[in-house]
């Protein structure tokens, strides 16, 4: 297995009212920096009252400028949003401002309800983003700055369960992340789909092993135990917040697994315990990540419990125990 990266994923579900929560984060992200992470991906939504980044771009940008190694990943830019040859001139002076420790992640977008705020048929998501991922890659390959990024480093994240897009995905070399919120159940169908478009596109490919592409992300809360009762309940109420607009959307299996289908759960019936959708166990993620050969990156949600020094420490601490286990 290669060298795996250590990463970080920050778009908070916040349930404190606070106007300064960027700095806050801002700060915190630098300090990862510190501890050892090797990257941090920062997500967006417009509409959204508590997922509220409302633009990576202005985050990275100023995150960039306090940070010196620690890579950084837009997760993700919905294209749907953008004028293409518009976003490739912002994201060619943000690769400046980097200096080479860029990430882009691309996808449709999520939320019906950015579309509807940008006057955006949702019925023609899809189809708009089928000429807009074709419009990024032809222009991004003519960019003398942005053609110098790994292709690794443009990347798309998946959250269903049986997310056919992957076979786009590898025809045009991203690389790929399995959400921290889908199931583990649905993490080798991720793989396998990801493998099917390479092998159908195996003559134009450059990618030797599909692990390389993959990166998995984590619930992951090392010395949960130990928590202030605050921070646990930020964590089952961000929990359950993911799993209610997932369940509002009638996709309650891609966060309670195959138990869902097999034991034919209404789709209302979305209660979760305190501990459902979390890990613990550091070697838990460990084993788990070298069963499935995903050797890309291993990323960490990060939840909204900053002010719990006991949850901040367990995260600082995360890059010492990972790297002496690969």
């Amino acid at each position: 297995m290669a060298k795996i990266k250590i990463g970080a994923f920050i778009i908070p579900i916040r349930f404190h009212e606070c106007d300064n929560y960027y700095k806050t984060y801002l700060d915190f992200a630098v300090n990862l920096e510190e501890a050892g992470f090797d990257e941090v991906y920062i997500g967006e939504h417009l509409t959204d009252t508590r997922e509220d980044i409302r633009s990576n771009v202005v985050f990275s940008s100023a995150l960039l400028s306090r940070t010196k190694r620690i890579k950084v990943g837009l997760a993700a830019l919905p294209l749907v949003h953008y004028s293409i040859p518009h976003l490739i001139k912002i994201l060619e002076d943000l690769y400046l401002l980097s200096q080479e420790r860029l990430m882009i992640g691309i996808s449709p977008g999520a939320l019906k309800s950015d579309l509807e705020y940008l006057g955006i048929d949702s019925a023609k998501r899809m189809s708009l983003f089928n000429i807009k991922i074709e419009e990024f890659f032809n222009l991004k390959s003519n960019s003398r700055l942005l053609s110098k990024i790994d292709p690794k480093d443009i990347f798309t994240t998946v959250l269903a369960a049986y997310p056919a897009a992957l076979k786009n995905a590898a025809g045009y070399e991203m690389s790929f992340i399995s959400s921290n919120f889908t199931s583990r159940d649905w993490l080798s169908i991720h793989a396998d789909c990801y493998k099917s478009g390479m092998t159908d596109n195996l003559s134009n490919l450059s990618i030797s092993s599909f692990s390389d592409y993959w990166s998995i992300g984590w619930n992951l809360v090392p010395n949960y135990s130990d928590y202030t009762e605050a921070s646990k309940k930020i964590i089952a109420n961000s929990n359950k917040y993911i799993s209610d607009k997932l369940s509002s959307a009638g996709k309650c299996e891609i966060v309670h697994g195959k138990r869902f289908i097999e034991n034919d759960i209404h789709k209302n019936d979305n209660n979760l315990n305190k501990t459902d959708l979390i890990i613990q166990d550091i070697d838990t993620v460990i084993s788990q990540t070298k069963r499935l050969k995903s050797s890309r990156s291993i990323i960490i949600n990060i939840y909204d419990c900053l002010s719990d020094n006991t949850y901040r420490k367990a995260i600082f601490d995360l890059p010492s125990h990972f790297k002496s286990k690969f």
